[in-house]
């Protein structure tokens, strides 16, 4: 009743909560970042490298972005932001910091841990954020994929 649509951005005031999965007429069901199947498009700020932060399931304070080259020069507190590269997230907002960097199993990509900027054990305010050209957006991207 209230505009809410699947696909919509999920913020805290601190950062990224997730993304709108469901709605009914009077409720809407959040997929947030701590779902294992959760996956968003970001970057490390300091040197605008996308990767793609995931949840391993362990604690609700940390996250990983993944697919970051080895040869970057990544830094403990670097922020790390929306790529704005899917049609959800608009470009900038703060998914967390990095916390860690190791070399990964893969020794192509670095294995960052980050510090989530949403506190998911005190989150009692959210913000909704609609992309007005999503629909545009995803029959452009229909009609490559007919091609």
């Amino acid at each position: 009743k209230d505009g809410i649509t699947r696909d919509m951005a999920v913020t805290s005031p601190s950062g990224v909560v997730g993304v709108v999965g469901d709605v009914s007429d009077n409720f809407a069901a959040v997929i947030p970042i701590l779902h294992p199947d959760s996956r968003i498009s970001a970057v490390v700020s300091s040197v605008n490298q996308v990767g793609t932060v995931v949840w391993e399931g362990n604690d609700c304070r940390v996250a990983y972005l993944e697919n970051i080259p080895q040869h970057l020069e990544i830094n403990i507190g670097d922020s790390v932001v929306t790529s704005g590269y899917s049609n959800i997230f608009p470009k900038g907002l703060l998914v967390g910091t990095v916390k860690e960097v190791s070399m990964g199993n893969n020794a192509s990509f670095l294995t960052i841990k980050i510090k989530l900027a949403t506190n998911f054990n005190k989150v009692n305010t959210v913000y909704l954020i609609e992309n007005q050209y999503k629909s545009e957006i995803d029959s452009l991207k229909a009609g490559f994929k007919t091609e």
